[in-house]
């Protein structure tokens, strides 16, 4: 195992631009006739949600967000994994490990770890 490292997600501004670039080009074809969602997504959903990632979505705030709790990458057996670590109420005496499966992230715990982790500040 490695030595765990600090990590920040930190997405260059250029990466963002060129994203949101492909977003505002994207050429929305003519979709079948479908009062019943049967071909899948209606044009004027997506068209909804591409408003909302160009006009609305606050990437910044997304990513401090991510921050918001210390993170580290270590590589353990040759395979590099990213973690959160928070020491709770209990000061470290009482370890609670916290995984998740796919897909998902170590984001859907962060409503689990903000109510402990205030208590003690």
């Amino acid at each position: 195992m490695t030595k765990p490292t600090p990590f920040t997600i930190a997405i260059p501004q250029t990466k963002i631009d060129a994203v949101m670039a492909r977003i505002e080009g994207y050429q929305f074809f003519t979709a079948p006739v479908d009062d019943n969602w049967q071909y899948g997504m209606k044009t004027f959903v997506l068209k909804e949600v591409r408003d909302y990632w160009l006009n609305t979505y606050d990437w910044r705030k997304a990513e401090a967000d991510l921050n918001r709790f210390p993170q580290f990458k270590a590589e353990v057996d040759g395979m590099e994994l990213h973690f959160v670590h928070v020491v709770g109420e209990a000061k470290g005496k009482r370890p609670l490990l916290i995984t998740h499966g796919w897909p998902g992230s170590v984001f859907e715990f962060w409503g689990s770890i903000e109510p402990q982790n205030s208590k003690t500040e």
